[in-house]
């Protein structure tokens, strides 16, 4: 949704953009922080080659460069404040008509030192949600015969959460009889209500161990 939002925002309204995705798993890498400085650096300056190397002089720069500059700056899955701390810096740099969009699944974050208006994404409704099992499990918009049923219980128990839909559903892709559809179901039954880490579990665990490494 986020690099959707990007790519259909309308581009001549801002001198620059940057799109920063996964910034949570980004910063655990080494030097991700100083990473992610460095692309938001050149995505905004046009200049790739000049790289920094110290996390303040990394946000000076970006400073400098929001404050003479109209841009879009998307930054994808932030989880700590520390991380709009050093990939933002504050909401007053920026020159007038920017926009900084932050998706994050821990709204607290969201301080209103940050942030002037909230948006929180709602689940799809069942109808979509079926529709997007069913293209992943079986290729087609609709459940097969004698697999509506648990079809409609499953689309329930993932919580209209598209990532859940699209794992599960590709999951049971290569499951062909009720019984082993009726045994994941059950598995997802012992799953509390919007707990994707683990109904994403599920799909992992069926792995072979080499698989699982990869």
């Amino acid at each position: 949704l986020a690099k959707s939002l990007f790519n259909n925002l309308v581009v001549h309204n801002f001198e620059r953009r940057s799109f920063i995705p996964n910034v949570r798993s980004q910063v655990s890498k080494h030097y991700g922080l100083i990473s992610l400085q460095n692309k938001i650096r050149g995505d905004l300056s046009g200049r790739k080659e000049d790289l920094i190397n110290d996390i303040s002089d990394g946000i000076s720069a970006i400073r400098e460069l929001v404050q003479e500059k109209r841009v879009l700056l998307i930054l994808d899955d932030v989880d700590d404040v520390e991380q709009l701390k050093f990939l933002m810096g504050k909401r007053e740099w920026f020159c007038k008509g920017s926009r900084v969009v932050i998706t994050t699944r821990d709204k607290e974050i969201l301080t209103e030192s940050y942030v002037d208006v909230h948006y929180e994404v709602k689940e799809l409704e069942f109808s979509q949600g079926m529709e997007l099992f069913c293209f992943h499990a079986i290729r087609r918009k609709e459940p097969a015969e004698g697999f509506l049923d648990l079809s409609k219980q499953i689309v329930e128990k993932t919580g209209g959460l598209p990532l859940a839909l699209e794992v599960f559903g590709s999951f049971l892709f290569d499951k062909r009889s009720t019984r082993e559809w009726k045994d994941a179901l059950e598995k997802l039954k012992q799953i509390r209500p919007a707990c994707l880490q683990d109904v994403l579990k599920i799909s992992f665990d069926a792995l072979d161990e080499e698989e699982q490494c990869i």
